[in-house]
């Protein structure tokens, strides 16, 4: 009989604890609101100077109207040296131009060359004879059964220790 009473006791306490807590949760947040600033502000002048102000000045304030004004405004580019002058000094730096030309095979992703000490029949080989291992590591348990069907190593005694070993 108290072994009935504990358990219903236990199931109403935790479910009155859940109603608190759900009770307490449900409520609206309320977020703080900003300290306002009670004091009027007087401007110097009024709506409709400001509002003849901003129309009178209306082609500066278009960001589409400025950037053409600038650009309608600007001198074109007059170089001081002739194309073939140009030619030439690019012409006449090999070096420069070889390394910018490595530079730009660098950044323009290109394939690598590949540098490997086996053959693609060695992969395969080497893959073939671990197929049964990646299959138990990527299986369900993560090769928790297929690490219990090893066998274990009883040579090896490792000891656990607090001092550093240099």
């Amino acid at each position: 009989m108290n072994r009935r009473f504990a358990a219903a006791h236990a199931s109403r306490s935790s479910a009155f604890a859940a109603a608190i807590l759900m009770s307490a949760m449900a409520g609206s947040a309320i977020a703080e609101s900003p300290s306002l600033d009670s004091t009027p502000y007087a401007g110097a002048r009024t709506r409709a100077e400001v509002k003849a102000e901003v129309m009178a000045h209306r082609s500066e304030l278009s960001a589409a109207g400025s950037e053409y004004r600038l650009q309608s405004q600007a001198q074109p580019f007059a170089g001081t040296r002739s194309r073939a002058e140009v030619q030439a000094e690019t012409l006449s730096q090999p070096a420069a131009l070889s390394s910018a030309a490595n530079e730009w095979t660098l950044q323009a992703n290109a394939p690598q060359e590949r540098m490997s000490t086996i053959t693609r029949a060695q992969a395969t080989a080497a893959y073939i004879a671990s197929r049964d291992q990646v299959r138990a590591m990527n299986s369900e348990d993560s090769g928790s059964s297929y690490f219990a069907q090893m066998p274990r190593q009883t040579g090896t005694t490792l000891f656990a220790s607090n001092q550093d070993q240099r």
